[in-house]
């Protein structure tokens, strides 16, 4: 896509309507206690909505729900043994360590459940850095509990207002994923092509259409408003999928030699040609999805028909010019190609109708049970806890490893005379993850970023004197980080880091270099911690 439809893609992606309801939801406890004069404790709850926020993620409401209470549940309990340890440094320590580990270990039942860990692992350290003395550990908890209920209602409200943008946005997702396959599927015609290289996209693009693809399924099928027929948007969303599904499966069965196709055909135009047309099809499918997304009808010019048309008369003419004994095996194959490409087409325009939502497009789907086979459900099964309690699973040597790595980062900060050393926790805890790979690519992300971003707020706080125009700042920073937080880990946390800058210089109007070389130091630190954990 060009960059303006990069950019009205974004606009109306699910990444910015999660990023504008995480800040607002951790932004507005704290303007409304503030008012009152209460920054204190507004703080704690939006320190419990964003705590909360991150188990948030695309999915059944049900589901979202479930995770949200939660986390806040959990969080409140983490939060009072935490608070009431903080004092006895052996204590606090063993506290530590089997919170991390038992939070960790809940992983095991899928990723919503390793988002509520995380969220309550953030409350822990978090209550750490509070140092609360004796009944203000209750307040502050009942404080946190009440941020994640807060946080819940209004993700609740948002979603009843407006029940059908997230499936819409993931929807159109998938659809442009699918254009990004066949733009990728197109490659292979092109004349100088690299077969290895373009496997490895087409292989990895694959892989990714089809997680897009489990996703809109689960989010559509277990939405009970959606499967039971009670609304037109319903059915042509479910007609949609369902249409797009069969196109992304016609594409990816319609394999042929394309080595073979280039020794039969390399000094005629015939193949630039299927390439071109399926580039046009892939962007006619980007108009699609946008329009889906941003719940817009797409117009449909009739061109894309008209190509096809013109593409299937010249292979025609083609093949009674060019046909031999030797070559008729390449147009028999290139004909299956033709063939896919002429359902691809169909398929296009079928989808073009359905973004008008009319209702005579609407048509009988199969009935809500009748959807069951295609979803699956997740059961707490406290035998699958205890079968990972070894380890031979993955789930728990992560545990354990941050249960270890945390307890050492918190020995560490209490060596070391500086200030907000809870950030050297922050940094463990989100930068380990099960798989190496990941964990090492997010130490170097993170420090890169973090050191990036510092550089932007030193910049930002040395140019911005006004606090009102530093407040603008930092709702834009925290917009773009949380929008990108699941998507782009190097630039959000290139965002995090000038907004948490702002958002002490605000509090306490510290100064800038303190900041600076605490967020540094931290992070170097914690990734230290994570990377040989």
């Amino acid at each position: 896509m060009d960059l303006n439809k990069e950019y009205q893609s974004f606009i109306n992606s699910n990444s910015l309507g999660n990023g504008l309801r995480m800040t607002a939801g951790i932004i507005l406890p704290a303007i409304v206690f503030n008012y009152f004069d209460l920054l204190s404790i507004g703080i704690v709850v939006s320190v419990g909505a964003m705590c909360v926020s991150l188990t948030d993620t695309a999915g059944p409401i049900n589901q979202r729900l479930n995770g949200m209470a939660a986390c806040f549940s959990i969080g409140f309990v983490v939060a009072l043994i935490t608070g009431f340890a903080v004092h006895y440094i052996i204590l606090l320590g063993i506290a530590i360590t089997c919170i991390c580990f038992i939070v960790s270990m809940i992983g095991v039942y899928g990723s919503r459940a390793n988002s509520v860990g995380v969220g309550v692992l953030l409350i822990m350290v978090l209550t750490i850095e509070s140092k609360s003395q004796e009944w203000l550990v209750v307040y502050n908890a009942f404080y946190i509990l009440a941020g994640g209920v807060w946080y819940m209602l209004m993700s609740l409200l948002l979603y009843r207002v407006r029940p059908y943008k997230v499936p819409q946005q993931l929807l159109g997702n998938y659809i442009v994923a699918t254009a990004n396959y066949l733009r990728i599927r197109g490659s292979f015609y092109n004349k100088h092509v690299d077969y290895d290289k373009s496997y490895h996209r087409l292989l990895e693009q694959q892989i990714a259409v089809q997680g897009k693809q489990d996703l809109v399924r689960e989010i559509l099928f277990k939405t009970r408003s959606i499967v039971t027929d009670s609304t037109n948007t319903g059915r042509i969303l479910l007609m949609i999928f369902r249409d797009t599904t069969d196109l992304f499966e016609r594409a990816t069965t319609s394999y042929q030699n394309y080595e073979k196709l280039h020794q039969s055909f390399e000094n005629s135009d015939i193949l630039s040609r299927f390439q071109h047309f399926i580039i046009e099809a892939s962007k006619e499918l980007d108009e699609i999805g946008l329009a889906v997304k941003s719940n817009q009808p797409s117009e449909e010019s009739g061109v894309l028909q008209k190509h096809f048309q013109e593409l299937h008369d010249y292979f025609e003419t083609f093949r009674d010019d060019n046909r031999t004994p030797e070559n008729v095996e390449s147009f028999i194959d290139l004909r299956h190609v033709l063939n896919s490409i002429e359902d691809i087409v169909n398929r296009i325009h079928t989808l073009h109708l359905y973004t008008t939502y009319d209702k005579k497009h609407a048509k009988k789907l199969p009935l809500a049970s009748e959807y069951e086979k295609f979803i699956t459900h997740n059961v707490i099964d406290l035998k699958l806890l205890k079968d990972n309690l070894s380890f031979s699973s993955n789930i728990f040597r992560h545990a354990v490893r941050i249960s270890i790595a945390v307890l050492f980062g918190y020995i560490v900060s209490k060596f070391l005379p500086i200030g907000h050393s809870y950030w050297i926790l922050l940094t463990i805890i989100v930068i380990l993850k099960p798989a190496y790979s990941l964990s090492k690519n997010r130490t170097y992300q993170r420090l890169l970023g973090t050191i990036a971003g510092a550089a932007i707020g030193v910049i930002v706080l040395y140019f911005v004197k006004n606090d009102t125009t530093l407040f603008v700042c930092m709702l834009l920073f925290m917009i773009g980080a949380y929008s990108l937080i699941r998507t782009k880990y190097f630039a959000s946390i290139l965002l995090i880091t000038p907004y948490i800058m702002i958002l002490f210089h605000l509090l306490s109007h510290v100064k800038t270099e303190s900041i600076l070389i605490d967020r540094v130091i931290d992070t170097a630190i914690g990734s230290t911690i994570a990377f040989f954990g």
